[in-house]
């Protein structure tokens, strides 16, 4: 139940952000093994002048940037599994992005099963149950 939030610094896009969600949740899918069905995309466009790297804003740069956070339980996947993910989604986010800045991030936050679920239902409640 991966929850994904991208940040990006660049005009918004109705059209960039339908096909961003879809490659995000299908790689998340094949990467990670988390169930499409219980993945949600949330993305925000940021201004680029009001984004900065090395003192610079992107406008000033001329390049878009991004940012996705990735919530799954902690402990779900390997670090070899995450490391690919983080690559193939660079990959992906430069497809769509030709120009993206190099500094820009991907996250993957294990939150502990304790503290994360959904449905009003911890992960950890969910462990040996079929839902």
């Amino acid at each position: 139940m991966p929850m994904l939030n991208l940040e990006l610094a660049t005009a918004p896009s109705a059209p960039l952000a339908r096909t961003l969600a879809a490659t995000l949740r299908t790689l998340t899918a094949e990467r990670l093994g988390k169930r499409p069905e219980l993945t949600a995309v949330s993305l925000r466009f940021v201004d680029p002048a009001h984004w900065f790297v090395d003192g610079q804003s992107l406008t000033e740069l001329g390049r878009p940037a991004a940012l996705l956070v990735l919530r799954i339980t902690e402990g779900s996947n390997t670090p070899e599994a995450i490391a690919a993910y983080l690559a193939a989604v660079h990959e992906a986010l430069r497809a769509q992005l030709p120009d993206l800045h190099p500094v820009s991030y991907t996250v993957v936050d294990g939150v502990p099963a304790s503290a994360w679920g959904w449905g009003g239902r911890t992960q950890a409640s969910r462990r040996g149950s079929s839902a």
